[in-house]
């Protein structure tokens, strides 16, 4: 005999994935056996063989009703009926969405994988798998040796975008976890972005927000946590920079500036993780730029660091800016000097 979980993926299935029709059929009945059994496709669906592929795919399928359905996504509006997923859904309490535009340079990147590695051993971090900014926090969150949590936006039966396929397997392996709200065989639709974005903030205790463009999945996902309550942490950026236009009016509407990883880690409440020491690790050119300005202890331009290292403005430029998101170096005045 089949279960309430094995009927909701028959009615998902027959529903198309779509929220609303869901609702619809299961407002109408009490349980989802009834609202599955008069939908117009039922006839199409075999119940008991859609359910068995679930299991020989090793997806799970918890519904809302059940005690291990994460208890922030029972607080939010708009709540899922139901959660697909691979993994585990245990310790998701605390948890941190890092979000951005797919399109980010390089210092965007940087810090979203600098601060979901320093984070990832308090906090689950909590992204949707997209290229970018998702994949820059994922990878951070695997290099702090924590747990990561991609949120899609169809199927699990097919990891999409396909070039985060072996990404998405190492998350697995590291006790992170794939969900999704829409059965197997569902692809990925336009409108499933925004939809799946309300559970990347829901399941977060707060979402930091990394180049967002004004019209973005990014900014949607930081008016869904507004709504759910739940707090907006923003990296400011040049107001000529147009991936910083959602970035910048998040700030201006209220939202928390966080200018470091410092910053991130006082407003979450985290325990400053003491500084991994660079300088015997380091190799390369940011190696020659730490030796040189060890040797200027009241700061140095870059013109005096490209003389000393023989490196290009370009590369030292580059080079201070990873360090300086990385709070080993510090400006003032228009000198760098290391963080004693």
């Amino acid at each position: 005999m089949l279960n309430e979980a094995a009927y909701y993926n028959a009615l998902a299935l027959a529903s198309k994935g779509i929220y609303s029709t869901i609702k619809k059929f299961k407002d109408q009945h009490e349980t989802f056996e009834q609202a599955f059994t008069n939908h117009p496709r039922a006839r199409e669906i075999d119940a008991q063989k859609e359910w068995q592929k679930l299991q020989d795919s090793h997806i799970s399928l918890c519904l809302a009703s059940e005690e291990n359905f994460p208890a922030q996504l029972k607080e939010i509006p708009w709540q899922p009926h139901a959660l697909y997923y691979k993994g585990s859904l245990e310790k998701l309490e605390k948890s941190l969405a890092i979000v951005g535009t797919r399109k980010a340079s390089r210092v965007g990147l940087h810090f979203a994988t600098l601060a979901a590695k320093e984070l990832s051993p308090a906090l689950t971090i909590v992204s949707g798998l997209a290229l970018g900014l998702d994949t820059a926090a994922h990878e951070g969150a695997l290099k702090g040796g924590g747990k990561t949590v991609a949120v899609l936006a169809g199927g699990l039966d097919k990891v999409y975008p396909a070039q985060n396929s072996r990404l998405a397997e190492q998350m697995l392996k590291n006790g992170g976890a794939l969900i999704s709200e829409y059965p197997i065989g569902v692809r990925p639709r336009k409108n499933f972005f925004i939809e799946r974005n309300r559970i990347v903030s829901g399941l977060s205790k707060a979402t930091l927000v990394i180049e967002c463009p004004a019209k973005s999945g990014a900014k949607a996902t930081a008016r869904f946590a507004l709504e759910q309550n739940r707090d907006v942490l923003v990296v400011p950026g040049s107001i000529a920079d147009k991936n910083y236009e959602g970035s910048n009016l998040l700030i201006k509407e209220g939202a928390t500036l966080i200018a470091s990883v410092s910053d991130l880690k006082e407003e979450l409440g985290v325990e400053a993780v003491k500084q991994m020491q660079l300088f015997d690790k380091v190799e390369g050119e940011k190696a020659l730029l730490l030796k040189a300005l060890q040797e200027y202890p009241q700061g140095a331009q870059v013109q005096t660091l490209c003389e000393s290292t023989g490196l290009s403005a370009q590369t030292v430029q580059s080079e201070l800016t990873e360090l300086l998101l990385e709070e080993v170096v510090t400006e003032k005045s228009g000198k760098y000097l290391l963080i004693i």
